[in-house]
């Protein structure tokens, strides 16, 4: 259980490196040897490996290794997001906002993604429901969930820059809630945090 005011323990939820091919190609990537990169996954990826799929869809959606794709990248995307991926959730999210991969620009899909990678525990996609909610220009406005998404946020982040940025936003929205709204928000906590830890032993489980 998240405490809203002390954070107690943070949950490490990174992709899981599923064979040392993955970790090769990993590697290939961060000497800048792209196609070797993208010829190790590609198979992978056929294979139905969850990592290979999203890390694929990232090649094609950047161009590394091979041509730009965005219809490619959704593909594999698409793929990885059924295997519970939400790098590709947030991913295919993006898509959606921006109109690119073969897809109508609709934000409404995107938030609908958006929604997803943030139950499957992207901190992105959790930022981004907090900024909804709290300014009411997608969801009616509701400063609880705003404040309960930006603590969860704050809570999974592990890069200490956004994590800052993250706990001023859940700081500023919480400084204006009565106790009892508090209370509320630490309910509306706990209820996305079993719902996330679900969600996350799916995506464990495949390995």
């Amino acid at each position: 259980m998240i405490k809203i005011t002390l954070f107690l323990f943070s949950i490490l939820y990174s992709n899981i490196l599923s064979a040392s091919t993955i970790k090769d190609a990993t590697e290939a990537s961060a000497r800048g040897e792209h196609e070797t990169a993208f010829k190790i996954l590609l198979p992978l990826a056929e294979s139905g490996d969850v990592n290979a799929l999203g890390n694929v869809g990232n090649k094609y959606a950047f161009g590394l290794g091979v041509k730009q794709d965005f219809e490619k990248a959704y593909h594999y995307w698409s793929l990885a997001a059924d295997k519970h991926l939400a790098t590709a959730m947030f991913n295919i999210a993006t898509l959606h906002a921006s109109g690119k991969g073969g897809l109508a620009k609709d934000f409404s899909q995107a938030v609908v993604w958006y929604q997803k990678a943030a139950n499957y525990a992207h901190t992105r996609a959790m930022i981004n429901l907090s900024t909804m909610y709290a300014t009411g220009q997608i969801f009616k406005k509701d400063i609880k969930k705003a404040t309960a998404w930006a603590a969860i946020a704050a809570n999974y982040e592990r890069s200490k820059k956004l994590k800052k940025v993250y706990l001023s936003q859940f700081s500023k929205l919480m400084a204006g809630l009565s106790s009892e709204e508090k209370s509320a928000v630490q309910t509306i906590v706990n209820e996305l945090e079993n719902n996330i830890k679900q969600n996350i032993n799916k995506f464990r489980s495949q390995f």
